[in-house]
């Protein structure tokens, strides 16, 4: 990445900060708390059809854009650690092992086979091209900070 990218980035980053600090402002706001309206109420008084659909359709994008939030930052810190070799206390076998069970929804009381590891190389390979952190080096970790 060159330094405009990298300048590009920061920038981005201190703006989401910036508004993810102004939306919880008004959000938590004591002028909002105290009226407890409803996203419902609001629809309704604007005279929108089917109010309870669109709070639905809402809901499902909001928590799909956090799953997916979610997943990237997930792979973006077993990539860190992988270049690093930076895995906590816990160490490579256990934060691998968790990850597995994760991404591969295998419960506690299951063993992890040697085809899960397999399935589980496949699918954060797959990761990492959809994300674009292939072929990382240790030089370029500041980037995933």
């Amino acid at each position: 990445m060159t330094a405009t990218t990298k300048d590009s980035l920061q920038d981005f980053k201190a703006l989401v900060e910036k508004y993810t600090k102004n939306f919880s402002k008004i959000i938590f706001s004591d002028a909002i708390l105290s009226k407890k309206i409803s996203l419902q109420a609001v629809l309704e008084k604007k005279g929108a059809k089917n109010p309870e659909k669109i709070i639905n359709v809402l809901k499902d994008i909001i928590e799909s854009q956090i799953y997916a939030v979610v997943d990237y930052y997930s792979v973006v810190q077993y990539v860190y650690m992988e270049i690093t070799g930076n895995w906590t206390e816990a160490g490579q076998d256990r934060v691998k092992l968790s990850y597995i069970r994760l991404l591969l929804d295998i419960p506690e009381d299951k063993e992890v086979s040697f085809s899960d590891y397999s399935k589980f190389e496949e699918k954060i390979t797959e990761k990492k091209r959809l994300y674009k952190l292939v072929n990382l080096q240790q030089k370029n970790t500041y980037y995933l900070k």
